[in-house]
């Protein structure tokens, strides 16, 4: 009775977006479920991060949606000096890798940037797309990324960032 076999499945992962008005909160609620498909992460190095942010914000397509606020969010993530604590995780679509998971070196290039702040519940500080993912695949590796911290709590600190690069969100 109670055995290791009769592990419980983990409950799905709770977002909470921490000091947000109710409206932001509701945005911030992705649709979170178990990956249909992989994805690759690992922690980008920080002094990397201003000139990877400032190249994507070059090259976000004027005639793209929200070009102006994904560029101007692109461009606060290069100019942001990263805090201890903090992680830069890199992500992105494994469909051209051997396999997904968590790599100690780049395997590919990155598709999503997470600066997120480590400690007993994860909170996710800013979340970055590169010009030119199409919104499925960026939503895909947020969602399954999400999922595995599971069973993990963790808040979203910036819900505008979700919104602002068309991931889906559940109102």
């Amino acid at each position: 009775m109670g055995g290791r076999s009769s592990r419980q499945p983990a409950a799905a992962p709770r977002i909470v977006a921490a000091g947000a008005t109710s409206e932001s909160v509701a945005a911030a609620s992705l649709k979170v479920a178990p990956p249909d498909v992989g994805f690759a992460s690992w922690t980008a190095k920080r002094k990397d991060l201003p000139v990877l942010a400032a190249s994507w914000a070059e090259h976000v397509p004027a005639d793209q949606k929200d070009a102006d606020a994904r560029r101007c969010a692109l461009l606060e993530v290069a100019s942001m000096e990263v805090p201890k604590g903090w992680a830069v995780w890199a992500l992105a679509d494994d469909s051209e890798l051997r396999s997904g998971g968590f790599y100690l070196q780049a395997p590919t290039d990155a598709q999503v940037l997470v600066l997120l702040e480590t400690g007993e519940v994860n909170v996710v500080r800013r979340l970055v797309v590169a010009p030119g993912v199409p919104l499925s695949v960026a939503n895909t590796v947020v969602r399954a990324w999400l999922y595995s911290m599971t069973p993990k709590r963790y808040e979203v600190a910036c819900p505008e960032d979700f919104h602002v690069f068309g991931l889906q969100v559940e109102r």
